[in-house]
């Protein structure tokens, strides 16, 4: 169950908010076309913030349905931050050039597979999350592994191949 105190609620609706409809990015989240997350999703960067480790999965589940945080839509499974309180242009993943390296990292399961086939998004992912900073690339892959694998992606050479990349806010890029 999910009892917070007040001072508790409103420092959890505030870094929600800051995640979900200000800047995605600094937590190392994209959001889809939409702007929604799955509320798994969001439980995996919460934990990576100090302040939060208390809330478990099922809790952050009954938490938008219990306490009905005007800011947000929240279905079985996901969340966002409704569109009139969202950052402009916040899910708009523009085609850039970009920078050199990027970085990602591994799962170690999957380090054989990825060199023996390259890159691929996981799961039910549409894409593969890059980032201009070594230490975000570890927050994300830490979400997965406590130990993931830290890879050098040369972006620019990749796109010059014909890999489309896009611009998720200021150190998050995507391609597929």
């Amino acid at each position: 169950e999910c009892f917070m105190d007040n001072r508790d609620l409103k420092r959890l609706v505030k870094a929600i908010f800051a995640m979900l409809g200000q800047k995605p990015d600094a937590f190392g989240i994209v959001l889809d076309e939409d702007g929604w997350i799955s509320t798994k999703e969001l439980h995996q960067a919460l934990m990576a913030e100090p302040g939060f480790p208390y809330i478990t999965s099922k809790a952050l589940k009954q938490f938008f349905p219990l306490y009905r945080p005007e800011k947000f839509e929240w279905q079985e499974d996901r969340v966002r931050v409704k569109p009139e309180w969202q950052s402009p242009g916040l899910t708009i993943y523009k085609k850039v050039i970009p920078p050199e390296p990027l970085y990602v990292t591994i799962r170690p399961k999957a380090h054989a597979h990825v060199i023996a086939h390259g890159l691929r998004p996981g799961g039910n992912k549409r894409w593969i999350v890059l980032s201009t900073d070594k230490e975000m690339a570890l927050r994300i892959g830490r979400r997965r592994d406590r130990d993931p694998i830290m890879a050098e992606i040369l972006a620019l050479k990749a796109c010059k191949a014909g890999l489309v990349f896009r611009r998720a806010g200021d150190l998050l890029y995507l391609v597929q």
